[in-house]
């Protein structure tokens, strides 16, 4: 991933939600789409609407 990072051909707009995205797809065994769902949702308190259930578990975890 740090590889990836690196790349000048990534632009990232909101290092927080990268971080945390980062973060939570580290420690927690879940897709890193999944991560970016959940880091949007607790840095902007974004609404996230899915049937997916390990999601759900996981935006509703604090």
């Amino acid at each position: 991933m740090t590889e990836f990072i690196a790349l000048n051909t990534v632009v990232v707009n909101d290092d927080r939600i990268f971080a945390l995205a980062l973060q939570v797809y580290a420690d927690m065994k879940v897709d890193f789409v999944d991560a970016l769902l959940y880091a949007h949702k607790k840095v902007h308190g974004d609404q996230i609407v899915t049937f997916d259930q390990k999601l759900l578990r996981l935006l509703n975890t604090d």
